[in-house]
């Protein structure tokens, strides 16, 4: 594996470390206390600063209740299990974990998000306008 993508799967695993902790409410004090760390080592480990085992990592998972292939660019992540989804939901996501980049990622979430809880024709613009910002930022990364 070269080196850039130990990379960028080190980064996108930190990145979610923080969101799904930020997600359940803790502050990194808490999930080190219910990991036996100490807040510093929390820190260090989102910014990149401590390496974690993956046994750590299926550690961390369990404190913030995601499954451990949450924490994995979703490229290597597989499908959903069979039968765990509706055909629509699984091809949903099974096409959203093949997308490479984190910012996108939280875009096309706000945009399911804000579909789900469209009630307004005139939303349809704001719809876009979220479209044209994931645009953006998919070309800034090329």
């Amino acid at each position: 594996m070269s080196e850039k993508r130990r990379d960028r799967i080190s980064e996108y695993v930190r990145e979610h470390i923080r969101r799904y902790r930020e997600e359940a409410g803790l502050s990194q004090a808490e999930l080190a206390e219910v990991l036996g760390k100490s807040n510093s080592n929390i820190s260090d480990i989102e910014r990149g600063r401590l390496e974690i085992s993956a046994a750590e990592l299926g550690l961390i998972a369990e404190a913030l209740h995601k499954p451990i292939v949450y924490f994995f660019p979703h490229r290597t992540a597989g499908k959903p299990a069979e039968g765990e989804l509706s055909g629509l939901e699984a091809e949903l996501i099974e096409n959203l974990r093949r997308v490479p980049y984190t910012a996108v990622e939280e875009i096309i979430l706000r945009l399911v998000k804000d579909l789900a809880a469209w009630t307004e024709k005139d939303e349809f613009q704001r719809m876009a306008q979220e479209l044209m910002k994931a645009g953006k930022v998919l070309l800034e990364k090329d």
